[in-house]
C-alpha cells in the first residue's frame, strides 16, 4: 500500500505553500519539515512526501 503525504500544520493541503524541504545530500535527500494526515501510514510501505526542493525560487 502507499500514502500520500501532502497536508502540512498552517498550509492545509495548499502545494504551493508547502514548508517542507528536501535537499540533496549525494545521492539522497533529507526532508524536514512536518506533515499531518498522512493517509495508510499505518499500512504504507512507500510514501509519497510532496517537499520543496528549491525553496528560495
Amino acid at each position: 500500500a502507499g500514502s500520500f503525504c501532502l497536508t502540512e500544520p498552517g498550509s492545509g493541503s495548499d502545494a504551493f505553500s508547502l514548508k517542507t524541504e528536501a535537499k540533496k545530500d549525494g545521492n539522497h535527500y533529507i526532508i524536514n519539515g512536518q506533515k499531518m494526515w498522512i493517509s495508510n501510514s499505518d499500512i504504507a510501505g512507500v510514501f509519497l512526501v510532496f517537499a520543496n526542493a528549491n525553496p528560495s525560487a
